[in-house]
């Protein structure tokens, strides 16, 4: 998963970059906001989901999709109040986990010991 999180940071930094060129500072920021969430979902789900499902809890599972979801709701009502953040941009920073995810599913390759036997 290291493969996810690395390329999803240079795809936001590049994407962060090239709208600071084109749109200006404010739609860069938004950019770089709307994929520093997104990473911090994907960390969390890294980190997270292996452990959650290794030890085989439903419960835990539940609560933990509830509390990271409330956080994102939170977070995202924080962002439609802000008059420093505009929402399309920061929605297209959101939408480079699309990016990173099917990056990942095409040239990350798991290693020979975690393949099924």
């Amino acid at each position: 998963m290291r493969f996810l999180l690395v390329f999803h940071i240079v795809v936001t930094a590049l994407l962060g970059v090239f709208v600071f060129t084109a749109r200006g500072e404010a739609a860069a920021l938004s950019v770089l906001a709307g994929g520093l969430v997104s990473f911090l979902n994907l960390t969390f789900l890294v980190i997270t989901w292996p452990r959650l499902l290794a030890k085989k809890q439903v419960a835990l599972a539940i609560a933990t999709i509830v509390f990271k979801f409330a956080l994102l709701g939170w977070i995202l009502y924080f962002v439609a109040q802000s008059q420093a953040i505009r929402l399309g941009w920061f929605a297209t920073g959101l939408g480079v986990v699309i990016a990173s995810v099917l990056a990942t599913a095409i040239f990350a390759t798991p290693k020979d010991e975690e393949l099924p036997a």
